[in-house]
């Protein structure tokens, strides 16, 4: 008998099935409520009084407690040293970017924020790893999918019943420092336009790969729902990214992991020409980085953080750059009249990475986010293709959103949220599988 068609379920003792079908349940709760207060959880730190003081919002922080507890109580399925281990699985390399977050309390400018931000990041790694590896990945995109419809939804309902909910108004921006133009943008139920940007970019992506079991007209329908919001939330960058996402999922589709080799050394000759190239031309590539309007003035942000690192080699320590209170580092830099010390995040997160952690933490968050997981893909026999193209597609749409706005191991943010997400997968999807493997030498 071939070892790939024992069912094993009929030597199961009775009573076995429910209690293993018990934290399966328990996980799809978790999965639920775990999305619901990432979604919800801007709404909760729009407080101007606490705009830079470094605080949280203790309802928030209590919600992932308690949607960590869940996810605990739903992934026990193992005993004693084994269910610690399942507990706690996370890339080597994810382990080791968070390990160097820890580190860095030892230098960090403010260490009580830092730890209670680096709690909640940490949490956030634990469950959602925890809760990928419980549910597997039907079910995982499934609960996703469903969960963006009805966000989506409800944004357009917000929108059309109620304005002064579902889009900017002129209060949002009056004396507070935001963009002007964001009055008239549409968020929906999100807290900024931004937000429902990358909440319609992922939901584009799920519902483009992967469509087995999908009515046509239905899939469509969200797409095009998704496209037309994202289109009135007038964010530029997150649909410039989720073209050039969708097209790299997309060649994905049509990898053969057989050929690996010569795809990967490929890529790498490819890097070396781009290294090469921009190592001779640096000074016209870089002409556009110092006109102090190019994208939008971030320009002018970037070269304070340059200037930082500079000063500062390990950085400030996670958490301990922006919105700490009083001593903001940007006020030792540039003058509190200045609008870039007013400024919550670099919009560009892997300075956001090299300020906090130095070059050290931005070399392992390169390798957590993008490296090893594509490389993973790329190698993987057993990955199903569509399901790759759609974990690729989020994480290159995630990395290209990086260069303007930051979210790199940035706790609950949307795009670091579903960027770990794709990463667990890729874990479940790639896995070799030691049963096909076995039936293979077994005639």
């Amino acid at each position: 008998m071939s070892i790939a068609r024992i069912d094993f379920n009929r030597y199961a003792l009775p009573g076995e099935e429910l209690a293993a079908a018990a934290p399966n349940r328990a996980a799809v709760l978790a999965m639920y409520g775990f999305l619901l207060v990432v979604i919800a959880a801007p709404m909760m730190q729009i407080k101007e009084n606490v705009r830079y003081t470094g605080q949280g919002d203790l309802a928030r922080e209590i919600a992932f407690v308690v949607v960590l507890a869940m996810a605990l109580v739903a992934t026990q399925g193992a005993q004693g040293a084994q269910g610690v281990r399942r507990f706690f699985n996370v890339p080597v390399t994810l382990a080791l970017a968070l390990g160097w977050c820890w580190l860095s309390m030892v230098w960090a400018m403010n260490p009580d924020v830092t730890i209670r931000r680096l709690l909640l990041t940490t949490m956030i790694v634990v469950i959602i790893f925890n809760l990928a590896q419980a549910l597997r990945f039907e079910e995982t995109v499934r609960i996703v999918r469903r969960v963006f419809v009805i966000t989506l939804a409800a944004s357009y309902a917000a929108v059309l019943l109620a304005p002064s909910i579902g889009i900017h108004r002129a209060a949002d921006v009056a004396g507070i420092g935001i963009d002007p133009d964001l009055i008239g943008c549409w968020k929906g139920v999100l807290a900024h336009k931004n937000y429902a940007g990358v909440a319609c970019a992922f939901t584009v992506i799920l519902f483009t790969f992967d469509a087995r079991g999908m009515r046509l007209l239905p899939r469509a329908a969200v797409i095009l729902g998704a496209l037309l919001f994202l289109y009135k939330t007038r964010s530029k960058t997150s649909a410039g990214i989720l073209v050039a996402a969708i097209v790299c999922g997309w060649l994905f589709t049509m990898y053969n992991p057989r050929r690996r080799v010569a795809v990967v050394s490929i890529i790498v000759v490819v890097a070396a020409a781009i290294a090469i190239f921009v190592y001779y031309d640096w000074d016209a590539l870089s002409a556009p980085f110092n006109r102090p309007d190019a994208f939008t003035g971030r320009v002018q942000i970037w070269k304070v953080l340059v200037e930082y690192h500079s000063d500062h080699p390990l950085g400030s320590g996670y958490g301990s750059f922006w919105n700490i209170g009083p001593d903001r580092q940007m006020l030792h830099y540039v003058k509190s009249t200045n609008w870039v010390a007013g400024q919550p995040q670099a919009h560009n997160g892997y300075l956001d990475l090299l300020v906090q952690l130095g070059m050290p933490g931005l070399i392992l968050g390169i390798l957590a986010f993008i490296v090893a997981p594509i490389g993973r893909l790329l190698v993987s026999l057993e990955a199903r293709r569509a399901q790759g193209g759609m974990l690729l597609a989020m994480i290159i749409f995630s990395a290209g959103h990086n260069f303007t706005e930051s979210s790199y191991l940035d706790r609950d943010q949307l795009v670091e949220v579903f960027c770990l997400l794709a990463i667990a997968l890729v874990g479940v999807i790639a896995r070799p599988n030691r049963a096909k493997r076995a039936a293979r030498l077994i005639p």
